[in-house]
């Protein structure tokens, strides 16, 4: 039988691959996630996060960023015109 590990591995893959396809198809808004604000950390590529917003149906406005939490400035965030902004507690 399965272990544990590898019923949550599956429970985990299931739900992903869930929403894969309810966003499949349907406009990819750009997404903004800001990490900390003081200095300005925001997700970046190679990132669990970033990967969570393109599984989501989203594209990182800075996935082109390589470091996986850069600091960037407000006037950059302006810049890369984000339709979403997700914020974190």
């Amino acid at each position: 039988p399965p272990g544990r590990a590898t019923t949550v591995v599956d429970t985990v893959t299931r739900t992903l691959d869930r929403v894969r396809a309810a966003t499949d198809g349907r406009p990819r808004p750009r997404v903004l996630w800001p990490m900390n604000d003081e200095p300005l950390y925001v997700i970046g590529a190679g990132s669990f996060l970033g990967e969570l917003v393109e599984i989501a149906g989203g594209t990182n406005v800075f996935a082109d960023r390589r470091d996986p939490s850069p600091q960037v400035s407000r006037e950059e965030v302006l810049r890369r015109g984000a339709d979403v902004v997700l914020t974190s507690p």
